[in-house]
Parts: C-alpha cells; structure tokens; sequence
C-alpha cells in the first residue's frame, strides 16, 4: 500500500509541474500578442533557456506586411548588435591559442593601420572589445565592393578620421564604436588567413549547432526571412524616425496610426559591417548558443570540445569599465546589469531599421532570453518590458 502511495505522490507531482509549464506557456503567448497588436508589431520570434534545456520557442505574427508566411522560431532575423559578442568570442578563440593578448597594441595585429592621430598606437585590442578606443561610432564609407576586400578597405579609409579621446581615457554610452568591431574582424580575418564571414561559420557559428545563421542575407529562403518593416511616409520625424528610431513625445507607429507598415527597401547593411551588425539568426539557433554558454559557465560541457573554456567565458562576462552611477557596465563585448529584480545579467541588444533584437543571459540563475522583431520601432519593448514580463510568469 505505502509503495502505491509514493507511485501516486509522484505521478501528481509531475501532472502539478506540467500544468504548471503549460499555464506558463499559454500566458507568455496572451502577453506577447497582446503587446504586438499595441504596438503594430509585425513579427516577433521569442527563445527562453532553463537550466540546461529549451523551456520555450516560438514565432508570432508574419515576416512581412503581406501576411504571406508565418513566422516560427526557425525565421531569420537582422540580429543587428548582437552580433557584437559573437565576434568577441571569436578575438578570444585567439586569446585562448596565445595568439593574440588583450594587451597586445592594435598595430601589433595591422602594422599598416593608421589614422590622423598618433594616439592610434596606444589603442588596445581589449579597448576595441569593450568601447573604449576613442574611435568613431561609425565612418561614412562610400562606394563599398561589398565583398570580402571591403574590411580591408573600410578600415584602410579610416586614415582620414581622428580619435574623438584618447584610448582608455573614458567609456560611457557615448565612446561606443561600430568601427572598432569592423577592425576586429579585420583582425580575425588577416590572423586566420579566412574571409570574416568563413571563419564565423566554421568556428563559432557550426559548433554551436547555428545552422540557420548566415552573415550574407541572400542565402536566407525567402519563406524563411523576416522582412524590415518601417512606417511608411515621407516628412522628416518620420524618416528619422525609421532610420535612428528618434523619439519626441511618442512612438510614431502609434502617434501615426492611420500610417501604413511596409517593407524597408534595403536588407542589412554592407559587408564591411558584418562584425560589428552582420549575424542574420534565428530564435532556435540563438536558444542553442545561450544553452552552450550556461554548460560552459556552470561547468556541465566537455571543455575540450567547447568553442571557449569556461575561464575565459567568466572573463568576458566580468567587469571591466562601469559607467559611474549607472547600473550597466561592460565586460568583453557584453554588457553587464546588476541589481535588477531578477538578478545580475549579461546582455547585448540590437537594432537596425526594421529590426529589433535583444540576447540576455542570467548566469546565476541559469536562464537565458532571446526576443527578435521586425520593427526597429519595438526596441524599447523587445529590450526591457517583454522580457522582464516574461520573466515574472517564469517565476510563477
């Protein structure tokens, strides 16, 4: 009788957890579309990791305005600065070989590289990882191949630009640098003696099982690609808007609601990019890629056959400049938030015209959300509200 007793404490134990899941599962998909059709999303793509395996993926919506094809969590998305940790995970590929060190001088690794600056020489490789170099947000480069040459090219025309500060001397949001991230993959793609993208895929991409992941969008089906959607019209706060997402009093998706949604003319950006905003992926692929992370950061994968070691991991996810009174500081290539309501985090968003990404990882608690979006113009909900939404109904 006691044996029977124990089978059937068990069996409701297990029926209480599924519920449980399930009543989660269905709230999360109320919020999400809830909030899609507030704020005329057109398709989102949403990834959460627990402990150690995929708690929930899903696609809402269409890839485009047409309503032609659903999205999934298979669909492929700009994930615009999220590519960022991806090419610093590649930098530290070649930390760990002894091949490159942290403190080695930019022009240790691109002898030729120069600027109208002397300062250009006391740059540092860890300087460019965490946004500290004194380089420009971005450089007008006008009349890209857009091929494999446009890395050398790109960070060849830089010698007409200044540092805005000298190296190491200051980081807030403002020192943040595309250009630093494009001359870090010319650094991965001089060191390996392989195009950029090539190299991404064959050892960062691949072995975490990313295999929808491209850095050139026409390899994407077109079933399978989320369109940019923007608003449509053509006065100046609604063309800053679709190109920077400036903001006055609010959001104009909403404030012009009578305003139709359409597809942006131009996919992603030119090849010069690709390290600094050029990983196309999806929800799935990143859902694997956190998965790896948190075996590698909790110790649970064969290190010798992870694409980092979990010390090096750790070090890209520690602190290395704060911004003074904030919360957010940086570690290597991430950005890090501590004091939240559910804990520390590392993290890095993206946007784009026409997309919306966010990638958040909660090391301690062994969690990790990846929301991706068709409209630059959800950032703010990609980024903050969804999450920490969804969050809450984890923890009920």
């Amino acid at each position: 009788m006691k044996k029977y007793i124990i089978i059937f404490a068990v069996i409701t134990i297990f029926q209480t957890l599924s519920f449980g899941q399930l009543n989660a599962y269905q709230k999360i998909d109320s919020l999400i579309l809830s909030r899609m059709k507030d704020n005329r999303i057109a398709g989102l793509s949403i990834g959460v990791v627990k402990d150690g395996e995929l708690f929930y993926s899903k696609g809402y919506g269409f890839t485009s305005v047409d309503s032609l094809h659903n999205v999934t969590e298979h669909t492929v998305f700009h994930t615009a600065s999220i590519t960022k940790v991806f090419t610093a995970s590649a930098i530290m590929q070649f930390v760990e070989r002894g091949e490159i060190k942290l403190t080695d001088k930019l022009t240790d690794h691109l002898p030729d590289f120069k600027m109208k600056d002397l300062r250009v020489q006391q740059i540092t490789i860890e300087h460019l990882l965490y946004h500290s170099s004194g380089l420009p947000w971005e450089h007008k480069f006008n009349n890209s191949p857009n091929d494999s040459t446009a890395l050398e090219q790109f960070v060849s025309d830089l010698k007409k630009e200044k540092l805005r500060f000298a190296p190491g001397q200051k980081f807030d949001g403002s020192t943040y640098s595309n250009v630093g991230y494009s001359i870090l993959g010319l650094i991965i793609q001089r060191k390996s003696g392989m195009p950029f993208d090539k190299y991404m895929q064959k050892y960062i991409l691949e072995p975490n099982k990313m295999t929808n992941s491209y850095f050139n969008h026409k390899l994407i089906k077109q079933e399978m690609k989320a369109q940019p959607i923007i608003l449509a019209g053509k006065s100046k706060e609604i063309e800053r808007f679709n190109l920077f997402g400036v903001i006055k009093d609010i959001n104009p998706v909403l404030k012009y609601s009578n305003y139709p949604l359409v597809v942006r003319d131009t996919y992603g950006r030119t090849t010069e990019h690709a390290p600094n905003t050029g990983l196309f992926s999806t929800a799935s692929d990143l859902s694997n890629w956190m998965m790896e992370l948190l075996k590698i950061y909790n110790n649970n994968s064969n290190q010798s056959n992870s694409f980092l070691s979990q010390n090096t991991l750790k070090d890209m996810w520690s602190l290395k400049r704060s911004i003074e009174n904030k919360k957010t500081s940086i570690g290597l290539g991430w950005w890090r938030y501590t004091d939240s309501k559910f804990g520390d985090y590392v993290h890095h968003p993206g946007r784009e015209p026409g997309f919306s990404s966010v990638l958040m990882i909660y090391p301690e608690k062994n969690v990790g959300i990846t929301i991706l979006c068709n409209g630059m113009y959800a950032d703010q909900l990609v980024w903050n509200e969804l999450p920490e939404l969804i969050l809450e109904l984890m923890n009920e």
